[in-house]
């Protein structure tokens, strides 16, 4: 057996380091096509998730209740936001807007409409110059309409502020 000189130990390194930055390379182009259809799915689980714990509630305000209050009088079942242009751009930032949101009105739910009625003044004050921080970002709200029947809507302008340096 003879000894392999050093050029050729010098080509083997050569064709190992091609490989493995091959292998590195490929490892990265493999993320970037599957890492946006992963933030797409755990965008989707996100909002899944919050969907079922909405009809979580839902279900349970429904058992807690008694059918003849419902003969007697119209209450607010449910709330419902809805984000108007300009809202952020990112929908993880909308999701949690939307969970923040809705469980600080969650106060308006089992509420006979009369009482909510009078109260739209103080939902009107609550979202004047509301500022919420997400993350790093800071995000105004303000309340454009708000209907109000058994399902209260309040539609609501959500503009992202640029982060002062």
């Amino acid at each position: 057996m003879r000894v392999p000189s050093r050029t050729s130990y010098r080509q083997w390194i050569r064709y190992e380091m091609v490989f493995f930055l091959g292998m590195l390379l490929g490892a990265l182009i493999f993320l970037l096509f599957n890492g946006k259809e992963l933030d797409r799915l755990h965008l989707q689980i996100k909002a899944l998730e919050n969907q079922s714990q909405h009809f979580e509630n839902q279900l349970k305000k429904y058992e807690e209740q008694d059918p003849s209050k419902y003969n007697r009088k119209l209450v607010v079942k449910d709330i419902e936001i809805h984000l108007e242009d300009p809202k952020p751009d990112d929908k993880f930032i909308e999701l949690e807007l939307q969970k923040r949101i809705l469980k600080e009105m969650k106060f308006l739910e089992g509420k006979s409409l009369e009482s909510v009625d009078d109260l739209h003044l103080l939902v009107r004050q609550h979202f004047k110059e509301r500022i919420y921080r997400l993350g790093d970002r800071t995000i105004k709200v303000e309340l454009q309409t708000m209907t109000i029947y058994q399902t209260v809507h309040l539609y609501l302008y959500a503009k992202v502020e640029q982060p002062t340096p």
